[in-house]
């Protein structure tokens, strides 16, 4: 097993982190000079900045312990789809529409969306009927003599 603290790109992490957190330690020392001297302001920068340096040093170990490509747990490879018994060409998971879905029969999912139909039905209804009473009163202005 390969040292997951001297790879290439390990390396690397600890040279970016060591910047990083150096940077941000040293905002946060400034901003702690600038709130001493009278910038009531720079109370919560110097308080942010070293809070954002932990956090750095987290994603640093968490990078190190956790990452394949550092020795961490290995990457789990997706199992190879396998062809469906009614059709050699499909692989993969099959999409089915929510409405259709087994698990969605008889659930308030299906009751929702039989309240939406009707809702919309009604709705198509009354603008049938408003473009029907439009359609008359438009037919009543074209009389000859007016």
């Amino acid at each position: 097993m390969r040292n997951r603290w001297l790879t290439g790109q390990a390396i690397a992490l600890h040279v970016l982190a060591i910047v990083v957190v150096g940077a941000m330690l040293a905002l946060g020392w400034w901003q702690l000079q600038r709130a001493i001297g009278g910038n009531a302001r720079s109370w919560a920068y110097a308080i942010q900045w070293p809070a954002l340096a932990g956090y750095g040093v987290y994603l640093w170990w968490k990078l190190l312990h956790d990452q394949p490509a550092f020795g961490g747990p290995k990457a789990v490879k997706p199992p190879k789809p396998e062809r469906g018994a009614a059709d050699p060409d499909v692989v993969g998971p099959v999409h089915i529409p929510a409405e259709q879905h087994p698990g969605n029969r008889g659930t308030r999912f299906e009751r929702q969306l039989e309240a939406d139909r009707a809702k919309a039905e009604a709705e198509d209804r009354a603008m049938a009927e408003y473009n029907e009473y439009l359609a008359g009163l438009n037919s009543g202005d074209r009389q000859p003599g007016r």
